[in-house]
Order: C-alpha cells, then sequence, then structure tokens
C-alpha cells in the first residue's frame, strides 16, 4: 500500500492511496471495527480512474477536494454520519462527486476551499490559479477567475507547491518551489518573496549567516494559525519550520507581512 495523501474529520482519518486506487476511512474510537475502503475503480464518476494524490477538507461547508494524478479536481462530499453508517448497510456507495477542473493543457496540481466566499481555487502546472464558484455543493461548480503569476517574478521552472486560504477567507497563500505569493481573495497581490530579491545562498558580511529565512526561496508546505495573523511555512531546503506574521487591516481585512 502506497500512502500517497490523507485527511481528517471530526471521526475519521482518510488515506488515499496508488496501489490500489482507494479511499480508506478509519473510525478514531474503534479502527478495526469501523474502516470502511472504497476503491476508486468503482466510483464512477470519476475519469480515467487515476489515483487521488490530494484531498482538501473544509468543515463549515462539509465538501473535499479531490485532486487526481491525471490533473483533475473534483467536488466531493458524503452523507452526515448516521446516514454514512445505514447507506453502507445497504451497500450504497460512500462518495457522491462532481469534475469540475478538466484541462489536459494545463492540469490540476493541488487545491483549498474558501468556505466564506464559497470558492475552490486550483493550482495549475503554468503557475495560474483557476478559482470557482461553489453555489450549492451539489454540482454546480462554474469558472469565476483566473489568477496569473505577476510577468516579472514569475520563473519558468517555479511549480506550485501549496495553497491556502486565510481563516477568515480574505487572502490565499501560494507557495512554490522558488518563493511565496500572498493574493487577495479575487486576485490582487498583496505580498510576495520575489519582491525581497534575496537569496539564502547570499551570506552576511557580519557573520557569514544566511541574510533571509529560507521560506524566501522555496516552500513545500504550509498552513494559517487559528488567529490569521501568522502563517507557518516548511521551507524547501531547510529542516526549520517558519513563521510569517502579518499585519490585518481592521478596516479592509487585507493582508500585509510584518
Amino acid at each position: 500500500m502506497l500512502i500517497v495523501s490523507t485527511a481528517t474529520i471530526d471521526d475519521q482519518l482518510l488515506i488515499a492511496t496508488e496501489h490500489p486506487p482507494a479511499i480508506q476511512c478509519i473510525h478514531w474510537q474503534e479502527p478495526t471495527k469501523n474502516s470502511h475502503t472504497e476503491l476508486i475503480a468503482k466510483m464512477s464518476w470519476i475519469k480515467e480512474k487515476s489515483p487521488v494524490v490530494q484531498m482538501v477538507f473544509d468543515k463549515p461547508t462539509s465538501l473535499f477536494a479531490w485532486i487526481t494524478r491525471d490533473g483533475k479536481a473534483y467536488a466531493v462530499r458524503r452523507p452526515p454520519a448516521q446516514q454514512h453508517q445505514t447507506e453502507l448497510k445497504k451497500g450504497q456507495k460512500l462518495w457522491k462527486g462532481w469534475l469540475f477542473h478538466d484541462k489536459p493543457e494545463d492540469k490540476a496540481i493541488c487545491g483549498c476551499i474558501n468556505a466564506r466566499f464559497s470558492l475552490i481555487a486550483v493550482a495549475c502546472e503554468s503557475g495560474a490559479i483557476d478559482v470557482y464558484v461553489a453555489k450549492d455543493y451539489s454540482g454546480n461548480i462554474p469558472f469565476s477567475h483566473r489568477i496569473l503569476p505577476p510577468r516579472e517574478e514569475y520563473r519558468p521552472e517555479s511549480r506550485v507547491t501549496q495553497l491556502a486560504y486565510s481563516p477568515d477567507g480574505y487572502a490565499l497563500f501560494v507557495g512554490t518551489t522558488s518563493g511565496w505569493y500572498l493574493w487577495s481573495v479575487y486576485g490582487h497581490l498583496l505580498a510576495s518573496s520575489f519582491i525581497f530579491n534575496i537569496s539564502t545562498s547570499t551570506p552576511d558580511e557580519s557573520n557569514g549567516s544566511s541574510t533571509s529565512g529560507g521560506y524566501v526561496d522555496g516552500v513545500i508546505d504550509c498552513c494559517w494559525a487559528a488567529t490569521g495573523l501568522h502563517l507557518l511555512a516548511l521551507a524547501r531546503d531547510s529542516p526549520l519550520l517558519y513563521s510569517l506574521p502579518f499585519a490585518r487591516s481592521v478596516v479592509t481585512s487585507c493582508y500585509n507581512p510584518v
């Protein structure tokens, strides 16, 4: 079994495996009795039966976003806990999903959900972010807008590694293999590591140490603190976990790095 992604909900741990392509649900309290596995091959709504490489869950909307190996993105739902057990006894399928991003010329890499504005953001291989509107959480997910990386700062070799909406939904953090961006919810650039024009390879003249944090040269994973005033980032070539402080405007709810 090869695990490629995990997600957690109130009472279960969800595991996506590649060999075989499947989704496994393990209950925290009684993992041996209440576990359930559903093969991707039996999910009729998944095209090409490609394994899931990323799962994102948003609790306020009870909505999942799945990214598959072939670059497609699906909005996925499952019944509540009581209904879930009833459907399993009846032999019905546990998962129900809808394909909303299918661009062979610009495949999906990762995604995230914004509950406040009912948006689903999908990072593409080109470096662009496609944003969709989840109108009713039952398959009606039209395209909203596309966020393009600034032309003067874009690096062709760069690849998006992680997306994260702030807790209040007003800002989108985009981590890449060469730096990061911070966008407003509808695509205004608030901050970027590229404006610093510095590199961890440049030593400080006084003590020979680095002049910047490792997160400036690439982020492989990140998450917001509950307050939304700090973001934790795991740098690409560093074992350190960095905390990025942000200042938020009370009037406009815009974010800026401190």
